[in-house]
């Protein structure tokens, strides 16, 4: 399995609009799983935990956004 991230500095998003993104990217062909959420400690901890933190999720803070 391929896991990636995107980092996107300074970008502050509500996580109900998060998770609808999320939902309509998972719908896209070839999109098995896909997570956009605030780079909090417990996040960041989630991802970690479910072995999908990838390499660039490691320096962001909260106020970043993980894609």
């Amino acid at each position: 399995m391929h896991v990636a991230a995107k980092i996107v500095r300074g970008l502050y998003v509500d996580s109900v609009a998060l998770m609808r993104v999320a939902d309509e990217t998972r719908r896209l062909p070839g999109v098995l799983s896909a997570t956009v959420l605030m780079a909090t400690e417990a996040n960041r901890q989630l991802l970690a935990e479910a072995g999908l933190a990838a390499a660039e999720v490691g320096d962001a803070g909260p106020d970043d956004l993980i894609i």
